[in-house]
């Protein structure tokens, strides 16, 4: 998808909800203090980014049973090895409060 958007002239790569350009003060204010707030309250690393969410929610839901090629899809990656191999690991340490967070 990156590279298919990439690859036209002048439009941005990633766009926010309306079309345009992300702004820095949008996002961060807008999204990601809310994600980060609620994360907290639920119990999570004081310090959570928002590439520690998407790894503990692939992890959640591949221990889930969530099949390999659908976590793939989420995750926007063009092969399965590389959703296992860097998102998808054996530790459970971290999974109950994104459980709980999830069933909530």
């Amino acid at each position: 998808m990156v590279a298919e958007r990439a690859a036209k002239p002048r439009e941005f790569v990633f766009v926010a909800p309306r079309g345009n350009h992300w702004r820095y003060e949008d996002f961060y204010t807008d999204r990601w203090v809310k994600i980060r707030d609620l994360a907290r309250e639920k119990g999570l690393p004081r310090r959570m980014t928002m590439h520690g969410l998407r790894h503990s929610l692939l992890t959640l839901l591949a221990t889930e049973g969530v099949d390999l090629a659908a976590l793939r899809t989420v995750a926007g990656h063009a092969s399965v090895t590389t959703t296992m191999n860097v998102y998808v690991h054996a530790t459970r340490r971290h999974h109950e409060p994104v459980r709980q967070i999830v069933r909530n």
